[in-house]
């Protein structure tokens, strides 16, 4: 028998027994100033006959006066989130019906597309999740619901319909067999006895395996919930629980192996500074963020010629080179007038030092070859600076170009010391694009920033510079 009062649940082998239970209940109650909500309680009772089972065959059980409502053997009822039912115990939800109800109310709603993305997170998937991992789901409703959810990110974010990767989301087809696994675990390492010996004596070991191998998990050959010779202590020792596969690491690493858009995307990895728009998006406009997440996946002609070798990859603005990412954002002559990217950050960085004092001088504008973006001077300390917007193909093609402006500039350091009559003088590239190179940290630290506002104007540069 089962008798539940909210998050309560008292379990007896007889009738009696659980009238006992009740009774103990009520009595605590009363000595702890406590209530029952009882139309919140159900209960029921499945009793064994010859060749059967009889449900709710005995008087209704009461707290006080009042009865506890009885579940019938067709009626299912809500408990912590699940669904109910005395002879089919948890009822397995529809979880995808429930999720279409979802996300056709989201779409609904007057929402921006990162709006409806924080309440898919937020929300509505937590909500599944709980939903699932109490509750065994096969495989293939789990990759159904990672379609769905992931179908609909792609619509509201207006990404193309091949685009692969996790965008963001969770993967649950990996996420709750894991989540599974590892309490499994922790149950039968249990520092309580009882709940070892519970565990152990339900076939966990094989039960974990199976979960362990349905998360991605790697074989392990001997890996066990307990030790091999059975022995536990007691106390039993803190067992740390091992992880069956980083979802996120082999998502990421399958879309940093793609030809084109997985160009250069590993040196974002870990990267708080340069992916903070992402996290922290408050400095976009709507229609700035949308176009940001459509970097390296907007459909050019390089990646739509894979595996055709006579297709055409010319630019279709220029016609003069391979339509590519590095080429829209940063050569093509079709679309410079809209790239004012270079002029903005310097001017940043040139705002920036007027705030700590520093006397900057600007480019003219006037076309003339060999002249720096900016010269800075402080005391008998003077910085010249030219900075350049570079895609990011690697690490060491961002640090080039930092060179080679150095060695391009270098050789001014008489005409700068006449200008500023400055005594010593420092020569800078400053090399930015999505990524935001460390060695840069060196201009704005000699320039005085701390290392929280070094950090802030990162960020915003970063963003900026997209």
């Amino acid at each position: 028998t089962l008798a539940f009062a909210d998050d309560l649940a008292l379990v007896s082998s007889s009738w009696e027994g659980m009238a006992k239970n009740l009774g103990i209940l009520e009595a605590f109650c009363r000595f702890s100033g406590l209530q029952v909500q009882l139309r919140k309680c159900h209960g029921f009772m499945i009793k064994p006959t010859k060749d059967s089972f009889t449900i709710n065959d005995a008087l209704a059980w009461r707290i006080g006066e009042t009865e506890i409502p009885k579940i019938g053997p067709l009626e299912v009822e809500k408990y912590l989130g699940l669904r109910v039912n005395p002879w089919r115990g948890l009822v397995r939800p529809n979880v995808v019906e429930q999720t279409h109800e979802w996300v056709e109310r989201m779409e609904k709603a007057p929402l921006k597309p990162r709006q409806k993305v924080v309440v898919l997170n937020s929300f509505a998937v937590p909500r599944l999740i709980y939903m699932l991992d109490h509750r065994e789901c096969p495989g293939t409703t789990l990759v159904a619901l990672d379609g769905i959810t992931r179908k609909d990110v792609k619509t509201w974010l207006y990404l193309p319909a091949s685009i692969d990767g996790g965008m963001g989301m969770l993967k649950m087809e990996s996420l709750i067999p894991s989540i599974q696994a590892c309490r499994l675990h922790r149950l039968a390492n249990s520092a309580d006895e009882v709940t070892r010996t519970v565990v152990l004596a339900s076939e966990a070991e094989n039960e974990f395996h199976r979960l362990w191998a349905k998360a991605g998990g790697a074989d392990l050959g001997r890996l066990r919930l307990t030790p091999e010779e059975g022995v536990v202590a007691t106390p039993a020792k803190r067992v740390r629980c091992p992880v069956p596969c980083d979802w996120r690491c082999e998502e990421a690493t399958r879309w940093g192996a793609l030809p084109v858009q997985g160009v250069g995307s590993h040196f974002f990895w870990g990267d708080v500074v340069s992916n903070a728009w992402i996290v922290r998006s408050e400095g976009f406009r709507e229609r700035h963020f949308t176009a940001a997440l459509q970097l390296n996946v907007y459909p050019t002609r390089e990646c739509l010629t894979r595996g055709i070798p006579d297709g055409p990859k010319t630019c279709r603005g220029c016609h003069l080179a391979v339509e590519s990412f590095s080429h829209i954002l940063g050569q093509c002559p079709a679309v410079q007038a809209r790239i004012a990217r270079h002029n903005k950050v310097w001017a940043l960085l040139a705002l920036e030092a007027e705030q700590y004092g520093w006397e900057v001088h600007k480019e003219d504008g006037r076309g003339e070859l060999r002249k720096p973006d900016l010269v800075m001077v402080k005391g008998e300390t003077a910085m010249v600076i030219y900075m350049t917007v570079r895609f990011e193909y690697d690490l060491d093609s961002l640090d080039r170009a930092r060179k080679e402006k150095i060695c391009h500039y270098s050789p001014l350091e008489v005409q700068i010391s006449q200008l500023t009559a400055a005594k010593q003088i420092k020569f800078f590239g400053l090399v930015v694009g999505g990524k935001w190179p460390a060695f840069n940290y060196e201009i704005l630290s000699l320039l005085g920033l701390g290392k929280t506002r070094s950090c802030k104007f990162a960020e915003l540069v970063s963003r900026r510079a997209l």
